[in-house]
């Protein structure tokens, strides 16, 4: 075979995308293994009264308006009206929210291309899957609020049943709720006027449709960020969730077993430089600017290949420019959370979903464009082996940690490990706390 002809095989087994149905039915299973893994060790963490897990959904306006309480409050109303345990309360919204996620990302799937860089996006350990490889400590936290707001986004933009005032509306809810969920979640506005923007083509509608969401979602920000919350208040929402507020527990130390309020509740009250200075000896313990540049190569090369086929191939160039344009806005507010919390694989994770999403939506324009699903399969056996083996090596070999204080763990036979040496005794009275036993 000629040189010309490898680079055309190759070329088109990284663009081949014929709508073969099978491919979205082994993407439903793989979805639906996340769903199970994940919710399940989630619901092993509610029932440790896990601080962060649960108690980040646990604040609340009992003490008043405060940062980060509008789950809480939600969580607390569902309380009152039914007696259901609040750890279930959450639960049940975290699950919802998750599933609700999950079933957008399946149904953006349908008409998307399936080259192999976009699988190798969508089975990457930063996007998907980055709740099996680390559930103990990224779980299903208020990020899942932003994917599901986001995925949901775009399955109305495809569908077009919205006028733009009814879109409008719609935004401004999302954009609302998130930031009274939680100020982290805003770094994600920049991609919702991204999406408007590429699927009416129109940078000029897409700032009248979002001038509102943007407006009122950056005074709920602004009003969140005023009202920071000092000790009375954690105490107070800490006696409102069942707990009592203990000693400070310092980042990388044991918490107390089942003490609810020893994590997102007990920082709730720290300033910017008190949360820096706490964490900036871990950062250097831990390696994490040299461990988490490492890990940001495999999580952002398959991105930035599928992006660059979009201009190359489909000529996308407005698409491609817009995404990455919303994404280079995002990154001073991402910059800062890396400065100040040491959660950086869910920051990494975040932007990686967020820019999954979006190649899911582009990949809808390009098959627009196209006039069809994709280019024709190349017929070499061998080009289609070397590019599914390398895509099965790169989903399975390595994993994007929560945090990064144990450092790069192999992947799936992590998960294996943590599965072989679980042990599950029954709870310690009707109703207590489950331990988890992992050597």
């Amino acid at each position: 075979m000629g040189r010309s002809n490898v680079i055309h095989a190759v070329n088109g087994a990284m663009r081949s995308a014929e709508p073969c149905g099978i491919e979205r039915t082994f993407f439903a299973l793989y979805l639906l293994f996340i769903a199970l893994y994940s919710i399940g060790f989630n619901a092993l963490m509610l029932r440790e009264n896990n601080p962060y897990i649960l108690g980040d959904w646990l604040i609340n306006y009992s003490g008043g308006f405060v940062r980060r309480g509008l789950t809480g409050a939600l969580a607390l109303i569902v309380h009152d009206m039914t007696g259901v345990p609040l750890a279930w309360v959450v639960f049940a919204m975290q699950v919802s929210i998750f599933l609700l996620f999950l079933a957008c990302v399946y149904r953006l799937s349908k008409g998307i291309r399936w080259s192999y860089l976009m699988i190798a996006v969508l089975l990457s350990p930063a996007t998907l899957t980055f709740t099996v490889m680390d559930p103990y400590a990224s779980g299903l936290r208020k990020e899942i609020l932003l994917f599901a707001a986001l995925a949901f986004a775009l399955c109305v933009l495809l569908s077009g049943r919205l006028k733009d005032w009814q879109l409008s509306a719609m935004l401004s809810l999302m954009l609302v709720g998130l930031a009274l969920s939680h100020e982290a979640l805003m770094i994600g506005v920049p991609y919702f006027f991204a999406a408007v923007a590429i699927q009416t083509n129109s940078p000029r509608r897409a700032l009248r449709i979002c001038a509102a969401p943007l407006a009122l979602g950056g005074a709920a920000f602004l009003a969140a960020l005023l009202r920071h919350g000092d000790l009375a208040v954690a105490q107070t929402i800490c006696s409102s969730v069942g707990g009592t507020l203990g000693p400070f527990v310092r980042p990388g130390t044991r918490l107390p077993s089942n003490d609810i309020c020893s994590g997102a509740i007990q920082f709730l009250p720290l300033s910017l430089f008190q949360a820096r200075m706490m964490i900036a000896p871990m950062i250097r313990q831990w390696g994490l600017v040299r461990l988490f540049c490492l890990l940001a190569i495999p999580t952002f090369v398959p991105l930035i290949g599928q992006f660059a086929l979009f201009c190359r191939d489909d000529r996308l160039r407005f698409e491609v420019g817009t995404v990455l344009g919303c994404a280079l806005a995002s990154l001073p507010a991402t910059g800062l959370l890396f400065y100040c919390g040491l959660d950086w694989g869910r920051w990494i994770h975040i932007q990686a979903i967020c820019l999954m999403l979006m190649a899911m939506l582009i990949s809808h324009r390009a098959a627009v464009v196209a006039g069809k699903a994709g280019p024709a399969r190349s017929r070499n056996p061998w080009i289609h082996a070397a590019a599914s083996s390398a895509v099965l090596l790169y989903a399975t070999t390595w994993m994007l940690p929560a945090v990064g204080d144990h450092g790069e763990r192999p992947g799936y036979l992590d998960v294996a490990r943590t599965l072989r040496h679980l042990h599950l005794p029954p709870p310690t009275a009707p109703g207590g706390p489950m331990k988890l036993d992992l050597h």
